[in-house]
């Protein structure tokens, strides 16, 4: 199986480690602006040249969460698998367009959400199903990150919209 890899953050890394310790899987392709010192893998910066890479069955999306969409359409129209990291999409509007043209092609996507496969996540739908906690009425999810900032003493709490992680344009928020 040869991979591509498109956005190359934190993650990208661990899923390049990964692919490297298989046999029979191989990290040809990377879309980066960042220089590499591997030469044997084709590494682009054109977005095009990358969908089209010979030979390239796979691809890991983990580019901006704003970027999936359009990475994933161009998998589809390139007959490309991949996965893509969460969230695979940021709306309706794009979940609308994005169905329609996964179900009429042949093309296999999985969504990278790590936390459904946490041993403990099995526990928990365990004893929601089997109401050893009572009955679900609501479920309550928060993001780890903190927003305090300490001055002369004082926490305040101020979100900084231009972090990519707040700015709702590039899919934070």
């Amino acid at each position: 199986m040869n991979w591509g890899i498109i956005g190359y953050g934190n993650i990208a890394k661990v899923f390049e480690d990964t692919i490297n310790s298989l046999s029979e899987h191989y990290l040809i392709a990377l879309k980066t602006n960042k220089t590499l010192e591997d030469k044997k893998k084709k590494i682009t910066d054109n977005y095009f040249d990358f969908f089209s890479t010979k030979n390239l069955n796979s691809i890991y999306i983990s580019n901006l969460n704003n970027q999936h969409f359009s990475s994933a359409i161009k998998c589809i129209e390139n007959r490309k698998n991949f996965i893509i990291e969460k969230p695979a999409l940021n709306s309706l509007s794009e979940y609308n367009v994005f169905e329609k043209k996964i179900i009429n092609s042949s093309v296999i996507f999985y969504e990278g959400y790590m936390n459904l496969y946490y041993p403990y996540m099995e526990k928990i739908i365990s004893y929601i199903k089997n109401r050893k906690i009572g009955e679900l009425k609501k479920i309550y999810c928060s993001i780890g990150y903190s927003i305090k900032k300490k001055k002369l003493g004082f926490q305040f709490y101020k979100i900084n919209k231009k972090k990519r992680i707040r700015n709702i344009n590039l899919g934070g928020g």
